[in-house]
């Protein structure tokens, strides 16, 4: 409630950190003078590795993004504390707590729990809806881009 955004306002995410985002991405955002949010993964690539003006870094886990023990993704495998520490190992290493992507967009109550005690205001899911004020702050929808993705299906998401 403290701005108002245009109607057809776009947030531009990039998950992970890999493969050519740590030259590309900056290149890219600098060029474009377009604005980003990284949600990296700490215990892979130093946020040092991707500096732009218009890029801001935000935690998807330190060492999470992986399959777990238990068979399913590792942020569902581990118990709360386990959950905490990962987080606030990240949160150490970005020197942010403003926002956390769930790693391939998989969560339980137990994760929300862990994400808001370790201090995050804001987390991201999937979902291929629109976010409004109304929307969970801990469940904030996104529409994933993959490479399968055609140029008309991307215009239809942002339009």
């Amino acid at each position: 409630g403290k701005i108002e955004l245009p109607d057809k306002s776009v947030l531009l995410t990039v998950d992970d950190g890999a493969f050519g985002t740590d030259t590309h991405l900056p290149y890219l955002l600098n060029k474009y003078q377009i604005h980003a949010t990284l949600f990296l993964i700490t215990a892979w690539w130093p946020k040092e590795k991707y500096v732009s003006p218009y890029l801001e870094i935000e935690s998807h886990g330190d060492d999470i993004h992986i399959v777990g023990n238990c068979g399913k993704e590792k942020l569902l495998c581990l118990n709360k504390i386990e959950k905490i520490q990962d987080l606030k190992k990240s949160i150490q290493k970005l020197n942010t707590s403003q926002a956390f992507c769930y790693p391939f967009y998989k969560y339980d109550s137990l994760s929300i729990e862990a994400i808001k005690e370790a201090g995050f205001e804001v987390a991201f899911a999937g979902g291929f809806h629109d976010s409004t004020r109304k929307s969970n702050r801990y469940l904030i929808p996104r529409y994933p881009i993959y490479d399968s993705i055609t140029i008309n299906q991307f215009i239809n998401m942002i339009s």
